[in-house]
Order: C-alpha cells, then sequence, then structure tokens
C-alpha cells in the first residue's frame, strides 16, 4: 500500500505538473492577444466577474471537501456499497448547489453597475456577466464525480482529456479573437468548449467506476453517523472558505469599486503569473492530500510527521525560488509581455511576491488539516482572517490605493492561518508542539525577505544591459542560487532532508 501511496502520488504530481506547464504557455498566447484584441478593460471585467463567481460558489460550502474526506475509508476498505451511497448524495447536494449558485447569480445582475466604475466599453455587462454565471453554475450539474476520482489517488487518470481540451478552448479562443475580436463571442467559445469537456469527463469517470458510480435510486440513504460528520465538517469549512475567499477573492472587487476596472486589469497581468505559480507548486504539492488521507488512515503519528516535514522542507524550496525569480523579474517579464505601460510599483510587487509565499507556504499544512478531516475546530478563524483583511483593506485602500488593499492580505495571513493551521495540525494530528514550525516558518521568511533584497541591490550594481530575456535568466539564476546556499545551510542537517537523500539514493540503487 506505501509502494502504491508514493506511485499515486509521484503520478498525480507529474501529470498536474505537465497539465500546468501547457495551459501556460497557451493561456500566455491567448492574454496577450486578449489584450491587445480586447483592451484592459475587458481584461478587468474578467477579474472582476471571476471574483464574484468564487464569492457565489462559497454556496458549495466547503461540501467537496467534506466528502472527499469521507471516501477515504471505503475506498481503502474497498466498500462499494458505502461508496455508492455517498456518490448518490453527493450529486443530489451538488445539483441543489448549481441551482442556488445560478439563483443567486440572478438576483446579483442589478448591482454590476455599481462595481464597474470607470468602465467605458460597449459590451452589456450582463450578457457577459450570464455566460459567466451558466458555465459555473453548469459545472455542478457534471463535475460531481470527479471527486471520486481524486480521493482514490487517480486524478491522472484524466490527464489526456485535460490536455485535448485545453488545447481545444485556448485554440478556438485565439481564433474567436482574431476572426471577431468580439467578447461575447470569446465567451461562448470558452462556455460550449468546457461543458463539453465536463459531459465527456463524467462519463469516462462513469465508466471507470461501474460498480460505484451507477446510482441505484433504491439504494438506503446515507447513514445518521456519517450525514452528522459531513454536516460538522461542512460547517467548518464554509468559515475558512470565507475567509479564503475574503483573502484572495476580493481583491479584483476593491480595486474596481475603490480604484477603477482599468486598475484592475494592470493587476490581472501579474495576477495571471502568480496563478501560474500557484497552479503549478498547488499540482505538485495537492497531489499529496488523497495519499495523505490513505496514510492518515493506516499510518501512525510518527510516520505521518516525518512525511509532513519531507513535503513542507520542499515546499519551502520551491516556494521560496518561485517568490524570489518572482520579485526580482516580475517587470521584465510584464515589459516584455504587455508593454511598461503595464507595470506596477516596486512596493506592489513586493507585497505581490509576500503574499506568494505566505499563501503556497501553507499548502502542506492544508493537506494535512483536508486529508484529516479537522475543519471544524479552528472554524473561526476563517471569520477572523475576513474581517482583518477586509478592514485593513478597505481603509488602507482608500489612503494607498492599490498597496493599500495588498497590505490587508498580507496583515491578514500573517495574524491569523500563518500559525493557527499549524497549531491545529501539530496538536491534533502529530501530537507535538508547532513552535518549531513556526520558527522555521519564520526563519524561511526572513532567508526570502533577505535574498530578495540582496538580489535587487546587485542587480542595480550590475547595471544589466542585455536583452530583456537574458536579463531575467541571469536574475532568476543569481537569485536562485543564493536563496539555495542559505537554504541547504539551513536544512542539510535536519531529518528530513537526511530522509529525502536517502530516498533519492534507494530510488537510483
Amino acid at each position: 500500500m506505501k509502494t502504491e501511496r508514493v506511485k499515486n502520488s509521484v503520478f498525480n504530481s507529474i501529470s498536474n505538473v505537465f497539465i500546468a506547464l501547457t495551459t501556460t504557455v497557451l493561456s500566455f498566447v491567448l492574454r496577450t492577444i486578449f489584450i491587445k484584441k480586447l483592451g484592459e478593460q475587458c481584461l478587468g471585467l474578467e477579474g472582476l466577474f471571476t471574483n464574484i463567481l468564487s464569492l457565489l460558489s462559497l454556496a458549495d460550502l466547503g461540501f467537496s471537501s467534506a466528502i472527499s474526506f469521507s471516501l477515504y475509508e471505503p475506498l481503502s476498505k474497498k466498500d462499494n456499497n458505502k461508496l455508492q451511497i455517498l456518490m448518490k448524495y453527493f450529486r443530489s447536494v451538488y445539483r441543489k448547489i448549481g441551482i442556488i449558485i445560478f439563483s443567486c447569480g440572478i438576483i446579483c445582475m442589478p448591482f454590476l453597475p455599481y462595481m464597474v466604475k470607470g468602465y467605458t466599453v460597449s459590451y452589456n455587462i450582463y450578457i457577459i456577466f450570464l455566460l459567466y454565471l451558466i458555465n459555473t453554475s453548469a459545472s455542478y450539474f457534471t463535475s460531481y464525480n470527479s471527486v471520486l476520482l481524486e480521493a482514490d489517488q487517480k486524478s491522472y487518470r484524466t490527464t489526456h482529456l485535460k490536455l485535448l481540451f485545453n488545447f481545444l478552448v485556448y485554440t478556438l479562443q485565439i481564433l474567436s479573437l482574431f476572426i471577431f475580436e468580439n467578447f461575447i463571442i470569446y465567451l461562448l467559445v470558452f462556455f460550449l468548449i468546457r461543458q463539453a469537456e465536463r459531459v465527456i469527463t463524467y462519463f469516462y469517470i462513469k465508466k471507470l467506476y461501474k460498480g460505484i458510480d451507477e446510482i441505484d435510486n433504491k439504494k438506503r440513504d446515507l447513514d445518521s453517523k456519517t450525514r452528522e460528520t459531513i454536516r460538522k465538517n461542512i460547517k467548518g469549512i464554509l468559515f475558512h472558505k470565507v475567509g479564503d475567499f475574503a483573502v484572495n477573492g476580493t481583491d479584483n472587487i476593491l480595486i474596481s469599486s475603490i480604484i477603477n476596472i482599468s486598475m484592475t486589469g494592470l493587476y490581472a497581468n501579474y495576477l495571471s503569473v502568480v496563478g501560474i505559480i500557484k497552479t503549478i507548486v498547488n499540482s505538485i504539492i495537492n497531489s499529496a492530500t488523497a495519499s495523505f488521507g490513505n496514510l492518515n488512515v493506516e499510518e501512525s503519528s510518527e510516520i505521518k510527521y516525518s512525511v509532513f516535514n519531507v513535503i513542507n522542507m520542499i515546499t519551502g524550496f520551491i516556494v521560496g525560488i518561485c517568490t524570489i525569480c518572482f520579485f526580482c523579474s516580475i517587470n521584465d517579464f510584464i515589459t516584455m509581455w504587455v508593454g511598461s505601460k503595464f507595470l506596477l510599483g516596486t512596493i506592489s510587487t513586493a507585497l505581490i511576491s509576500a503574499n506568494i509565499y505566505l499563501t503556497c507556504m501553507l499548502l502542506p499544512v492544508n493537506v494535512v488539516k483536508n486529508s484529516t478531516g479537522l475543519y471544524y475546530i479552528d472554524r473561526y478563524i476563517g471569520i477572523v482572517q475576513a474581517i482583518v483583511n477586509l478592514v485593513i483593506s478597505i481603509v488602507f485602500g482608500k489612503i494607498f490605493g492599490l498597496n493599500g488593499i495588498l497590505l490587508g492580505t498580507t496583515i491578514s495571513y500573517i495574524a491569523t492561518v500563518s500559525w493557527t493551521k499549524p497549531y491545529v495540525i501539530y496538536k491534533n494530528v502529530f501530537k507535538k508542539s508547532s513552535f518549531k514550525y513556526i520558527k522555521e516558518y519564520f526563519i524561511n521568511i526572513v532567508i526570502v525577505a533577505i535574498v530578495c533584497v540582496i538580489s535587487k541591490y546587485l542587480f542595480t550594481l550590475m547595471d544589466l544591459r542585455c536583452s530583456i530575456i537574458i536579463t531575467m535568466i541571469i536574475k532568476c539564476a543569481i537569485s536562485s542560487i543564493i536563496f539555495m546556499m542559505l537554504y541547504m545551510i539551513l536544512y542539510c542537517r535536519t531529518k528530513q532532508f537526511k530522509y529525502l537523500k536517502s530516498l533519492i539514493s534507494h530510488r537510483k540503487e
């Protein structure tokens, strides 16, 4: 079982990273053409409406995470009867959620003009929003069974479908921009292709799990104990989802309302790069969620603690390099990609970089929380995080503009979840104090900050006058080497580093 668990994690990571990389290339080509053909206001609308739909998706209540946790044990024990009952329940609830999201979206439509400050483009914002709304709500009618594949550590089985449809949607959207230069047609293409992908994936997974995902209406309903566990987890997840949305999903809404829709478009360019970084890191780390769920069912606290330390060390290394390279070279990249008029200031890029690090470094902690079902214990922290973020972002946003809104995100992470989430998993899963983790966490932050400052100073002294691409490569290489040296000094004598080294040596043999 241990070998199977590792193999599945590796396969999931490789397939997810491969999808992320191919999607990255296509998305940048698409976004470049999008900006040139439709302009920054349409780009701002895209970011704004995505945020609004993220808010409406809170109607999910974290149900998919709760049901995933409930699937780990019956999958491990091959209890097909329990799995069928869970999937029947999941399908019923997910379809109700889709209807609720669509209804809430319709109610929100009269308020759209108040959210698009400075909007002057002729496109009908109601039609555009309705297309986004239909796309989001429709997904809940066909995608419910994908959670079964993820919980069973077999997400890689649909890699070919994801790659095919990603290629189709990006290619056809690019063609539509060249031929029609119309935002609404662009969105129609996206909706039709994604809907086809969901339907085909739905039937593919149904075929893979023929004995499980064939819902028999005569099967008895979910037992009261499991139902109560799911409901309790949902209550806990909901608070965390509110906090996550308030921190990660409101920036575009606040920027659009407090500043203007054009600034939302400028910020969206940086967010597209941030999104790629988060997708790649997520693809690597979150692939371990289902495997850790299986680990939680079968292994001791000490083994779980050892595995977590290795994952956390690897995450710190990857996220550190990504954050530093982003800070040092993002403005060069934006200049090369869409032009210098789309640049943000150094303080803005520093705050965006800080938020990348703070968000991604919590991924291993979230893996443990999600796979062990620890949603309820620290449920109120999500609300505290939301309040801290919104109050600071609104007040500082009116005073300092974009930097004030970004600072609200940074402070809310440091003041709440950066230490409370680790405390929960250390106390309830590893049965240890979280002091060592928190100490290393803040040491890592200091190291990343020092490398960013040193690198920025070095590049000023060097006065690089190469092409932008060569300049970016030099900056990323130098800053990464400095970080790797400091990181190796910090971790080379730790148990997790020695364990990882022995694991690599064993693989080579």
